[in-house]
Order: structure tokens, then C-alpha cells, then sequence
């Protein structure tokens, strides 16, 4: 086995939903943990960062964690 398939780039799952982030992460072998906040500029539900950069190359198996709006404080 070569070390080149121990290895996933992590897409780039921001804007998108949340469905489509879990999708993204999955068709690469990776699980994702998912963090709320608010956010004036972006719908509920809506990816607004992830912590391990797009294109970085992590394990297989590793957990990527996404923040996803809860929409405008109330």
C-alpha cells in the first residue's frame, strides 16, 4: 500500500449546507463534527468556516470540524 492513500485532500465544503458538507467529507473517507454560531450575513444551516483548510492533506478517518450558522442572533 502506498502512503499516498493513507492521505485525503479535504474539500472545501464552506457555503454550501450541511447535507453537502457531510456528503463531500464522506466520499473522501472523512468525518466531520459540526459547531454553531451566529451569523448576520449567512442563513441557518448554511457552512460558514471549517477549521482544516481546503486542499490540505489529512488521514483517512480524521474528523474535520465545520461551523454552520444558526442565522442572525436573536
Amino acid at each position: 500500500i502506498s502512503k499516498g492513500s493513507l492521505s485525503v485532500k479535504v474539500p472545501d465544503v464552506r457555503w454550501g449546507t450541511l447535507k453537502e458538507a457531510r456528503e463531500a467529507m464522506s466520499k473522501v473517507d472523512l468525518l466531520i463534527d459540526v459547531r454553531y454560531e451566529y451569523d448576520d450575513d449567512n442563513p441557518k444551516g448554511t457552512v460558514i468556516g471549517q477549521e482544516t483548510a481546503p486542499g490540505e492533506s489529512v488521514k483517512k478517518g480524521e474528523t474535520i470540524v465545520v461551523v454552520v450558522s444558526y442565522g442572525p442572533e436573536p
